[in-house]
């Protein structure tokens, strides 16, 4: 059983190594590193995240003369999105013999111990940025531990997101224009498609195209070859990742995104997409029980990856 000593030691690590994680998340992740510097990763300090919405358009706003009859007012309809935090959690081994050869050494301030026990929070911590990078950029979440990626949300149209199904709300729905699973040329037309769609239709303005790499290099040979789309600047980096513009729109070359897909996102209407964690500091230390000779500690993280609302963002799947 953890005692005394390894609870102090763990209010240590969790002391000394306040904001580390952060700092891993930054150099491993443009997608985190965008949403910090757009203040997109926000602490909620709840048991689960739950935001109301309206259930689509169910009104329409009308011209009247003066002293004309007020109109009925619409007869909106609520509902109310959730999504639960995640667990993200790795152990580090605390070594009896550790402790001992440490037991007159305030807590492995110095030392083979101390040197150790570095190498271990330091491994963890960047375990957990990693894994953290390739959940949010995921196509689709592999199971129900983990929390909702980004192709969880706008990648999908008949999957139930935030506890509400999209195949009986469509006002819950992305837009994805996809080919079935079947690549196809990225082309000019399926750009505009994209944009005037998000755009027009749904009054977004998308601030950022998240590429993975065969989707990225297609758009760059597009770029070479279509004259219309001239404002190529290779050169560029948006948030620690390489960007072309188009539009005025940076696509960025996402690492391990879905090589053939392009999320077009829009960070700041209805609150945009944000990361949740469920604490104010960046990662949770804890000394855990044991039956064996050694001890144990968690490095854990509780997050979740929120799209407040979804019919403001756009997939482009299947291009090549």
């Amino acid at each position: 059983m953890a005692g005394t000593y390894l609870d102090d030691v763990a209010s240590l690590i969790q002391k000394i190594y306040k904001g580390k994680l952060a700092t891993c998340l930054l150099d491993t992740s443009p997608a985190y590193r965008w949403m910090k510097e757009k203040g997109k990763v926000i602490t909620l300090i709840e048991p689960y995240i739950e935001w109301p919405i309206i259930k689509g358009d169910t009104g329409d706003a009308q011209f009247i003369l003066d002293g004309a009859t007020i109109p009925s007012a619409s007869r909106e309809e609520y509902d109310s999105a959730k999504l639960e935090y995640k667990i993200i959690l790795d152990a580090v081994r605390v070594g009896r013999l550790a402790q001992q050869s440490s037991s007159g050494d305030e807590f492995f301030k110095s030392g083979t111990a101390q040197n150790l026990l570095t190498k271990q929070v330091n491994g963890a911590l960047r375990r957990i940025a990693r894994k953290m990078h390739l959940q949010i950029v995921a196509l689709a979440k592999s199971n129900v531990k983990q929390f909702d990626s980004i192709g969880d949300a706008i990648a999908q149209t008949t999957n139930t997101y935030a506890n509400i199904n999209r195949t009986s709300n469509s006002y819950w729905r992305p837009y994805v224009n996809s080919n079935s699973g079947i690549n196809r040329s990225l082309t000019e037309t399926l750009l505009w498609d994209m944009l005037d769609t998000l755009h027009d239709s749904r009054s977004a303005i998308p601030e950022i195209v998240w590429c993975g790499t065969t989707a990225f290099h297609a758009l760059e040979t597009l770029l070479r070859t279509v004259v219309t789309i001239n404002n190529n600047d290779p050169n560029n980096l948006v948030a620690g990742a390489l960007a072309i513009y188009w539009k005025g729109i940076p696509f960025v070359k996402m690492p391990n995104l879905d090589n053939n897909a392009m999320f077009w996102l829009d960070f700041m209407s209805d609150d945009g997409i944000i990361l949740y964690k469920q604490h104010t500091e960046d990662f949770i230390v804890r000394a855990e029980a044991s039956d064996s000779y050694d001890d144990h500690m968690s490095i854990a993280g509780h997050y979740q990856l929120c799209v407040n609302n979804p019919w403001k963002q756009g997939a482009l799947l299947d291009v090549q």
